[in-house]
């Protein structure tokens, strides 16, 4: 199916986007630089065409803040302690995964949970708070449709590419690929992470320290921006998952880039913000799994 030209722009997004940058600034920057920080990400607003997506506008404002400020968000501690928070709790999401009347769906259910981890929309990621979403994954509604419609794209493919979004996140994510795996033992999966730290989506260092490559093959996306936008990573990346039977994004920021791509793309995400909330008629954090193929043309 050939790619669909998707306006992926909303009037509410540049304006939060807009709203964000003021609480980027340091605080004892000059009042010159505050100013022209603020003229340059308003500058990229305004220019950014309404094909363009958030993982795009994000990137170049992020150059911005870099040039002038000389400050790059990588959550190292943070990547850290979630990492180490949730390798804690992989024995018994696997547990649950194998005690579950439906294992894949149980396995699916916790990696749309643990999408929670995301600082690039949510200001703060209370422990207590992530650890109730993960006890109550068995919860998350799945249609019996889309799950029939997944595990058959599964069962007929060869290849599977696996788009990661947030550190800690991962660690549900092996759990996903580590079950696909057991029920598709001949499916070639190919994980693929972010090129460094970017904010605080999960990059190969992450990668090694919860041990994807006990479940797949690991690739990084060879570049600086969130998201899987398929005009700027690398050809190895682009390959995989063009190339791919099935893929698995996870998170929101690989949606904002691959909507309307055409390939035959399952978003597993939780949603955290309200245009996604009024895109798919779903309540705040709540789980969502959607094909690229099935979705609405406007949405």
């Amino acid at each position: 199916m050939s790619p669909r030209v998707v306006e992926r722009l909303h009037s509410e997004c540049l304006g939060c986007f807009a709203e964000k940058q003021l609480k980027r600034i340091p605080a004892d920057a000059d009042e010159s630089l505050r100013i022209e920080y603020m003229q340059r990400a308003l500058e990229v607003l305004a220019s950014s065409p309404k094909t363009s997506n958030a993982p795009i506008i994000a990137h170049d404002i992020d150059v911005a803040r870099y040039e002038l400020f000389g400050i790059r968000d990588t959550f190292d501690e943070e990547r850290a302690h979630f990492n180490k928070l949730m390798l804690g709790l992989e024995g018994e999401m696997d547990r649950r995964v194998q005690e579950a009347a439906d294992p894949l769906l149980m396995a699916m259910q916790l990696a749309m949970m643990g999408n929670f981890i995301d600082f690039t929309i949510l200001d703060e990621i209370d422990d207590e708070r992530l650890l109730g979403y993960i006890e109550k994954a068995d919860e998350v509604p799945v249609s019996d449709a889309d799950l029939a419609a997944i595990k058959a794209d599964l069962a007929s493919a060869k290849t599977l590419a696996f788009l990661t979004d947030n550190c800690g996140e991962v660690v549900c994510d092996k759990v996903l690929m580590r079950e696909i795996g057991r029920q598709y033992p001949d499916l070639d999966i190919t994980v693929v992470v972010k090129g460094v730290p970017v904010v605080n989506d999960a990059c190969r260092e992450d990668a090694e320290q919860v041990g994807l490559a006990e479940v797949a093959r690991v690739i990084d996306h060879g570049c600086d921006y969130p998201g899987n936008p398929l005009e700027v990573i690398s050809a190895e990346a682009r390959a995989a998952i063009e190339e791919s039977d099935v893929v698995i994004s996870k998170g929101q920021a690989n949606f904002e880039s691959l909507f309307g791509c055409g390939l035959n793309v399952w978003y597993l995400f939780m949603c955290k913000c309200q245009i996604f909330s009024e895109r798919f008629s779903t309540p705040l954090f709540q789980g969502i799994i959607a094909n690229d193929r099935r979705l609405p043309f406007e949405i």
